[in-house]
């Protein structure tokens, strides 16, 4: 979420947006379904010959799995027990399986939907009942389409995006039991399966190739839905697309003269400000034009693969938003643990990396290491709701492209990076330099920069670095908490130097706080600084600090509440809907939990003026000036 230093709102999730990864898959089927193997039988039979068929009959079949062991706390499938489906490792089963292709959207949607009231449940019990209620295993009778993709899951079948999405591979249709089996199509997958591990049973014999790919398929997806192998490619650079596990090599499929070298392309900031002819070309004599750089860049970004998640964030937009590109991990997936810590969140004192840390969760809300959005008026917000208008998110790149040489090559790649507090796009279509503003509405839409930026950030090879650059922005500004707040002891404010608005400032001010603030307050402080950068943490702490010497949400609160810019008038009151209601959530729901509830708004003509009606499911979160919220 962005806020104005006035305080006005630009939320970074929409309402709308997309909550959970969708895939490029195709249409067809990929032989899930009945009779699988001797489907595989009859399709090798005719494609491979009567041979690959006895070659395969001598071979182990992979096995149907309807379970699968998917952390260390435990297993998700069909199967009874105590640490089975887990609503963690349900959480993180369906999210790989998503991104293998093996369940289907209103399976993913069904078992989001239990996992949702599975939630609401534990919410409802005592705090102290519900550290053992979230352990209690979902039902697995409200489990049925988990169950029926762990079996799906089992074929040794893939998709062209998937297989571009784990294996870096680039193959033109479907491999697996009854599906197309293009000869090239086969031999790209044994070569990568290869590099794998998998897929040994290869020969010289082109009969072996396809039940070797078949079974090496299964293999590789087994691994990934447990967690043994990462996601995402792991190719070194040459045999199809990608770097070490990243998608940072992307070739694009030009030929001959047409091709231009990747370290010509990786230099177009500079070679695109020259004349026509700008690199020597690699024959001899002859040289690159702009066009021919700009059609390279144009090439790259046609090859990447669409990360699943990433597309439009809204089927309408509602003002104040326009379209644009929404992309973000689960929130269930991220507090399952799916990305690693920033190592810089362990600092000086226990009390203050103990801060860092509480910092760290509260901005979990906003996304992951690789999330991306276009529509708000940030026009572009990266990781955990780094604006890049508002400077932060520029500082982010820039941390992250420094520390990671790689990473910034792969955004280069596709022409974009930062130059200081400006992006920098390639207008493949102009043949021009795009900067600020310009480069931002540019690529607005732009599916293959933001998947670009999703696939590199959130890599094995790239995520620890994204995730140290995004603390050490936020270590210098909503993070950058002082030392009272979570020691207790006497604040001073800084001394104000003089300015047209306060020619002589007066003494500074100095606050007592007898006791380190409740971590929820702090949090809900956290994520007010990081929303709205005019609020400062000197303004928190002198208008904030209660009479009891303690943070007071209810002071903290009223910095921004009651100065919420119109959203749509209910008589004398405002109604806000969507995103906005974010805010409720911030500080572990410390203002949210605590507003009455009602099921509809009532008469226009008796509304008090000031208060605000929050849509929420099932009715309305109702705040004035006269509530009084505790702290803790």
């Amino acid at each position: 979420m962005e806020l104005t230093p006035t305080g006005a709102v630009s939320d970074r999730s929409p309402a709308g947006a997309r909550r959970h990864p969708v895939t490029t898959a195709p249409a067809r089927n990929e032989g899930h379904g009945m009779a699988p193997v001797a489907r595989a039988l009859l399709d090798l039979q005719r494609t491979a010959g009567n041979k690959a068929v006895t070659t395969l009959a001598t071979r182990r079949v992979p096995v149907q799995r309807a379970n699968a062991v998917v952390s260390k706390s435990g297993m998700v499938g069909d199967i009874p027990g105590p640490q089975v489906n887990d609503a963690a490792d349900v959480r993180l089963a369906i999210e790989r399986l998503m991104h293998l292709n093996s369940i289907t959207m209103p399976g993913y949607d069904a078992i989001a939907e239990v996992l949702r009231q599975h939630d609401a449940e534990v919410a409802a019990l005592p705090k102290a009942e519900q550290a053992a209620a979230r352990k209690k295993p979902v039902d697995v009778a409200s489990l049925a389409p988990l169950v029926a993709a762990l079996v799906r899951n089992a074929e040794g079948s893939i998709n062209p995006g998937v297989a571009q999405w784990q294996l870096g591979v680039q193959i033109g249709a479907p491999v697996g039991p009854g599906l197309d089996n293009v000869p090239s199509d086969v031999e790209m997958l044994a070569r990568a399966l290869q590099f794998e591990g998998l897929a040994t049973n290869v020969t010289a014999d082109a009969a072996s190739h396809l039940p070797a790919v078949l079974e090496g398929l299964a293999d590789l997806k087994n691994r990934i839905l447990t967690g043994v192998r990462p996601e995402g490619p792991r190719l070194p650079g040459g045999l199809a697309a990608a770097g070490s596990g990243d998608y940072s090599k992307v070739t694009a499929s030009l030929d001959g003269a047409d091709r231009v070298p990747e370290e010509t392309v990786l230099d177009w900031a500079n070679l695109l400000s020259k004349t026509a002819r700008v690199a020597p070309a690699e024959t001899p004599g002859s040289t690159i034009t702009k066009a021919q750089i700009c059609q390279q860049i144009a090439a790259n970004r046609a090859n990447i693969p669409n990360r699943p998640g990433v597309g439009l964030a809204f089927s309408k937009p509602v003002a104040p938003y326009h379209q644009g590109i929404s992309y973000t991990r689960s929130k269930e997936l991220l507090r399952a643990g799916a990305e690693p810590r920033p190592a810089s969140l362990t600092e000086g004192s226990d009390s203050r990396t103990a801060a860092n840390n509480a910092a760290w969760d509260e901005l979990l809300t906003e996304g992951s290491a690789g999330s991306g959005n276009s529509y708000d008026s940030q026009l572009m917000t990266v990781g955990r709701g780094f604006g890049v208008q508002g400077g932060q998110g520029a500082a982010v790149l820039n941390a992250f492209f420094s520390a990671d040489a790689s990473a910034k090559s792969a955004l280069l790649h596709v022409g974009f990076t930062v130059e200081g507090t400006t992006a920098v796009v390639v207008d493949t279509e102009h043949q021009v330099v795009l900067r600020g503003d310009a480069a931002l509405k540019y690529i607005t839409l732009n599916k293959a920069i933001y998947s670009q930026l999703a696939n590199t950030a959130e890599s094995p090879a790239h995520i620890d670095k994204m995730s140290d650059a995004q603390f050490g922005v936020m270590r210098d500004n909503a993070a950058k908490i002082p030392q009272e707040v979570f020691d207790g002891g006497t604040y001073v404010e800084p001394a104000q130097k003089p300015s047209k608005a306060v020619p002589k400032p007066g003494p500074p001010r100095s606050v007592t706080i007898t006791a380190p603030w409740n971590v929820d307050v702090m949090r809900f402080a956290v994520h007010l600084k990081h929303a709205a950068g005019g609020i400062t943490w000197n303004r928190m702490i002198t208008e904030g600090t209660g009479s009891d010497g303690r943070g007071d949400i209810n002071k903290l609160a009223g910095l921004i509440l009651p100065h919420l810019p119109p959203h749509s008038a209910y008589g004398a009151g405002q109604l806000w809907g969507g995103e906005e209601n974010r805010m409720l959530e911030w500080g572990e729901h410390l203002v949210g939990k605590q507003l009455s509830k009602i099921a509809k708004l009532p008469d226009a003509a008796t509304v008090p003026a000031g208060t605000r009606y929050f849509a929420v499911t099932g009715g309305f979160k109702v705040w004035s000036a006269g509530v009084s919220l505790a702290s803790e």
